[in-house]
């Protein structure tokens, strides 16, 4: 009776209350796109509104705010499960100093770790130089062409075949982000026209970002061949690195000694801009960390043209960059079905 005792609760089917404490993958979707375009508009807010144009410098701020973020809610979770601590002896105490140096040693970082907290850094801050650069309208519909470019590197990377349907399902997209792009070069203002830097910088960040849903599906599956981590797990340990790396940019840019010639920085209202954006932030990388983990790079990417389609409406409401022409409408519809 007591071998069967203990057996039972490893051999029984998991109950609703196992299951409700994993969210679907649609639930994670959902909180990703809502993330997703929080963190858009207060970026764009940051450099329009309040102008705040220091992108180096504000993606630091986000990585400052993730790091914070994941390390305590690392700790919170550890502590919650951990146990309760030995009762120490008189022999414990009088070896206490005698401990071996190791186990107060920094844990080591991953290099997979460290490679993607650079791909991750030039990912995100060249993303912010885009919004900068180029209007929100421009900048989401040509990032609708991340999915064709995952699903290349997908193939290449995770060596993950894809099927012929859902290789022709994307072609709307890419046909509706044409359609968008043309409209809008041919409809844009002089206040609202794209410059060839823009125009690259924007190119740039669709590679950047395909590379970074491949490399982040890599890391937390294993990729086949390693151990796989959480969502949390790898924020916490990549969040740091990418604060170091974003803080050295900006000061490599001049972004620093140009901030501190900078009166208006003492408002209230552009740091509660940048602290709602950084808050965000977090909530965001640690939503599509899961939500990459429990679907797919591929996956991840085609939800986000739900996001890039919603973007083009409400900024050409929010921030103009022009009106909603017939093409472009049209494109925006396209892209969308797609």
């Amino acid at each position: 009776p007591n071998t069967s005792s203990t057996l039972q609760p490893s051999t029984m089917p998991p109950t609703m209350s196992n299951v409700a404490t994993s969210p679907s993958s649609s639930t994670l979707l959902s909180i990703w796109i809502v993330n997703n375009a929080s963190v858009t508009l207060l970026n764009k807010a940051a450099f329009q509104f309040v102008d705040f144009n220091y992108p180096f410098f504000l993606t630091a701020m986000h990585m400052l705010m993730n790091s914070i973020g994941s390390h305590l809610c690392s700790s919170s979770s550890s502590s919650a499960h951990s146990l309760p601590p030995p009762v120490q002896t008189d022999s414990h105490k009088r070896n206490k100093l005698a401990l071996p140096l190791p186990k107060m040693a920094v844990p080591t970082i991953p290099l997979s770790v460290l490679v993607y907290s650079v791909l991750f850094t030039l990912n995100v801050a060249v993303g912010n130089v885009s919004l900068y650069l180029v209007p929100v309208a421009f900048n989401q519909t040509l990032r609708s062409l991340v999915p064709i470019m995952t699903m290349l590197l997908q193939k290449q990377f995770l060596n993950r075949p894809i099927s012929r349907l859902r290789a022709v399902s994307v072609l709307p997209v890419a046909a509706g982000v044409a359609m968008t792009c043309w409209a809008g070069a041919s409809t844009s203002s002089s206040s609202s026209s794209i410059s060839p830097l823009g125009m690259a910088v924007t190119s740039s960040c669709v590679v950047l970002a395909a590379l970074k849903a491949v490399g982040s599906n890599y890391l937390l599956t294993g990729g086949g061949k390693s151990r796989s981590q959480s969502p949390l797990e790898v924020l916490r340990l990549m969040a740091p690195l990418a604060l170091l790396q974003c803080f050295a940019l900006s000061f490599a840019s001049g972004e620093i000694s140009l901030m501190k010639q900078n009166q208006s920085l003492k408002s209230l209202k552009v740091w509660s801009v940048i602290l709602l954006g950084s808050l965000a932030s977090f909530t965001l990388n640690l939503s599509s960390l899961a939500a990459n983990k429990a679907t797919s790079p591929i996956t991840l990417c085609v939800a986000a043209n739900v996001k890039q389609a919603m973007m083009v409406l409400v900024s050409t409401v929010l921030f103009g960059n022009g009106g909603l022409g017939g093409w472009k409408s049209c494109g925006i519809w396209v892209a969308l079905a797609g």
